[in-house]
């Protein structure tokens, strides 16, 4: 069974950085070292940004930024939503079908935040960012709405996947994530697949309204 894993520190400045893997079970050793065996790993690490609110205005009365075609703002505040955005992804091809639980267990942990896709994006992440997007469980970033790889986006030729394979001891994963509390409780890993279940789960749609040609008489 797969194991998951994370690091999330305070909402301080210069801790905003949040660490979300996955190790898998398929294991082997080290030619190096064959006491420390090596398992393939996915990890994804967000920005955290808090909800905030600026003033349109300083204390003079003057603007202190122009809205939309550099006309005056007509309220005191704008705000920025909170938002947790995808810096970057890597996993290893055996354990990327686990990668929409590990991106499900961090918006878990930040259930009021907008999850934003990362703007430089791989084969692998373009194909997982539009998944999201198109569930609803994510939105594009703004200098990357259409999702394209780097590749496409540069017109250059793709470029061969640069982490097929991912191997690494499990205790220097922890350790380099910064988990040191460990792996994530099987408990609230469950209940972040069923989370994740709830956000692929598409909409009921309401029923349709009967409709008669003719007026019903009582009883009928």
């Amino acid at each position: 069974m797969a194991q998951y894993y994370k690091n999330v520190p305070d909402d301080s400045y210069a801790k905003r950085r949040r660490t979300y893997g996955v190790v898998g079970t398929e294991g082997s050793y080290s030619s190096l070292d064959d006491e420390k065996p090596i398992h393939p790993v996915g990890e994804a690490k967000f920005t955290y940004q808090k909800a905030q609110e600026y003033p349109n205005f300083g204390e003079d009365g003057y603007p202190t930024r122009l809205s939309g075609s550099h006309k005056y703002p007509t309220e005191l505040f704008h705000g920025t939503p909170e938002t947790l955005t995808v810096d970057s992804m890597r996993a290893d091809k055996r354990v990327r079908p686990h990668m929409m639980t590990v991106m499900a267990l961090a918006q878990q942990d930040h259930p009021h935040a907008q999850m934003i896709t990362g703007s430089s994006l791989t084969k692998f992440s373009s194909a997982l960012s539009k998944t999201a997007v198109n569930k609803g469980i994510a939105v594009p970033h703004e200098s990357n709405p259409d999702m394209l790889t780097d590749a496409e986006r540069t017109e250059e030729p793709e470029p061969e996947d640069i982490a097929p394979v991912i191997m690494r001891n499990p205790k220097q994963v922890l350790d380099m994530a910064g988990a040191y509390e460990g792996y994530i409780p099987q408990k609230e890993v469950m209940a972040g697949k069923q989370f994740l279940k709830q956000m692929l789960r598409p909409a009921k749609q309401p029923a349709p309204k009967e409709y008669y040609d003719q007026p019903r008489l009582p009883g009928m």
